[in-house]
C-alpha cells in the first residue's frame, strides 16, 4: 500500500518532488495500489480548506469586532423587549464565540461547496510532466488520465497498473515492469522509450462499468509475450509515422478492376470509402479514420451473405487468420470508433494517434476476401 508520507510529498508538486528525490536517492518509494489522481487531489483539497478556514475565521472575527455585532444585538433585544440586559464579560465572550462559530460554519460551507466543481475539474487535469518516478513502486496504481510526458519511469514497477488515457510522449519506460498493465487509449510516440521492459502480457481495454481491464494481449491466456515482443509490437517508430496509404493502393486497384464486373453489388460506395480513408489518414484526420473503417464493415456484410458484420465474424467460413482479423475489426475497431462517436464533451480529451487507429492490415484482409469472392 502507498506510503502516506510519499503521497504528501507528491502532492507538493513535480518540482518539489524531483528535488526531494535528488536529495534522497536511496529511499524506496511506494505509491502502490491507489488512485493517484484522487490521492493527490484529496491532499490539495485539504490544503485549500485549511487556508480558506484560516482566512474566513480572521475575516469573521474582524467583522464582529469592527461592527460591534454583540453590543448592537443586545441593544436590539433590550429595545424590542423593554428589558435592561447587562451581560457579564464571560457571557459576552460566550455569545461572541457562538455567533462567530455560526457565521464561520455558514460561510465556510458555502465557499467550499461553491469551489467543489472547480476542484473536480482540477482533479481531472492532473499533470506530472517531467516527474522522476525512477524505480518507484507503482504496482496496481491507477494512473488513468495523468500526463506523464517526458517522465522518468525507468526500472519502475508498473505491474497491473492502469495507464488508460495516459499521456506518455517522450516518457522513459526502459527496464520497467509492465506485466498486466492496461494501455487503453494511451498516447505514445516515437520518443517514448519501451526498450528492455519486462512484460508478459497487457490489456488493451478498460471496462468502466465493471472497472476491470479487458482484451488481454496475447489473447491466448496460455501464452505470454516473448522477450522484447511487447516493445516490437507497441513501440512507435518513424516508419509507422510516415505510413501514408491506409488502404493498399494495389488492393484498391484490384477492387476497381472488378467494380464493373459484378451485377449483384455496386462497389462505388465501398471504393469511395477507401479513397476517403486514404485521404483522411494521409492528412492526419485521425478522428475520421476509425469511423470510415467502421462504415466499411457495416457496408459489406451482404457480400458474405450476412446481414450484419458480427454475423460475418461468427458464420463466414473463412480461414482462422481471416476470422481473427474480422474479430479484431468487430471488437477493437468498433469500440475505438464508438468511443469517439458517442462520448460527450469532457474537460480533458485524448485525441487518437496513428497507432491507435491503424487497423489497415485487418482491413486489407477483409478487402482481399471481397476481391476473391467477387472475382
Amino acid at each position: 500500500m502507498a506510503n502516506k508520507v510519499h503521497l504528501q510529498r507528491l502532492a507538493e508538486g513535480v518540482t518539489a518532488w524531483n528535488e526531494w528525490r535528488e536529495e534522497n536517492p536511496d529511499i524506496d518509494i511506494d505509491l502502490s495500489d491507489v488512485c493517484l489522481v484522487k490521492e493527490i487531489s484529496k491532499r490539495h483539497r485539504k490544503q485549500v480548506e485549511r487556508i480558506l478556514a484560516s482566512l474566513i475565521s480572521l475575516l469573521v472575527t474582524l467583522f464582529l469586532d469592527k461592527y460591534q455585532v454583540i453590543e448592537n444585538l443586545v441593544k436590539l433585544i433590550s429595545n424590542n423587549l423593554s428589558l435592561d440586559l447587562t451581560l457579564s464579560a464571560t457571557v459576552n465572550l460566550l455569545l461572541f464565540f457562538i455567533i462567530r462559530t455560526f457565521i464561520f460554519i455558514i460561510i465556510t460551507f458555502t465557499v467550499v461547496f461553491s469551489l467543489h466543481p472547480i476542484l473536480n475539474i482540477a482533479e481531472q487535469r492532473q499533470s506530472l510532466k517531467n516527474i522522476n518516478f525512477k524505480a518507484v513502486n507503482l504496482y496496481k496504481t491507477d494512473l488513468r488520465g495523468i500526463d506523464l510526458s517526458f517522465a522518468e519511469l525507468s526500472e519502475t514497477n508498473l505491474e497491473y497498473s492502469n495507464l488508460s488515457y495516459v499521456e506518455a510522449i517522450g516518457t522513459n519506460f526502459s527496464q520497467a515492469k509492465l506485466t498486466g498493465i492496461c494501455i487503453a487509449n494511451w498516447n505514445i510516440n516515437s520518443s517514448t522509450n519501451l526498450n528492455n521492459v519486462k512484460c508478459d502480457y497487457i490489456y488493451e481495454f478498460f471496462n468502466e462499468k465493471l472497472r476491470i481491464p479487458e482484451k488481454r494481449r496475447p489473447s491466448n491466456s496460455n501464452r505470454n509475450f516473448k522477450p522484447n515482443e511487447f516493445t516490437l509490437t507497441y513501440q512507435v517508430n518513424e516508419v509507422n509515422i510516415e505510413l501514408k496509404n491506409y488502404v493498399n493502393l494495389t488492393r484498391l486497384q484490384e477492387l476497381k478492376s472488378i467494380s464493373n464486373l459484378s451485377n449483384k453489388f455496386d462497389l462505388s460506395k465501398l471504393l469511395q470509402y477507401c479513397e476517403e480513408l486514404n485521404k483522411s489518414f494521409d492528412n492526419d484526420c485521425l478522428l475520421s479514420v476509425p469511423m470510415l473503417v467502421r462504415a466499411i464493415t457495416d457496408h459489406v456484410p451482404p457480400i458474405f451473405e450476412q446481414s450484419e458484420f458480427k454475423h460475418v465474424v461468427a458464420n463466414y467460413k473463412g480461414s482462422k487468420s481471416f476470422k481473427e482479423s474480422m474479430k479484431n475489426l468487430n471488437e477493437s475497431l468498433r469500440k475505438i470508433a464508438d468511443s469517439h462517436l458517442h462520448t460527450h464533451i469532457r474537460s480533458k480529451e485524448t485525441l487518437p494517434n496513428q497507432t491507435q487507429v491503424n487497423f489497415s492490415q485487418d482491413l486489407d484482409v477483409l478487402l482481399g476476401e471481397i476481391y476473391r469472392i467477387l472475382k
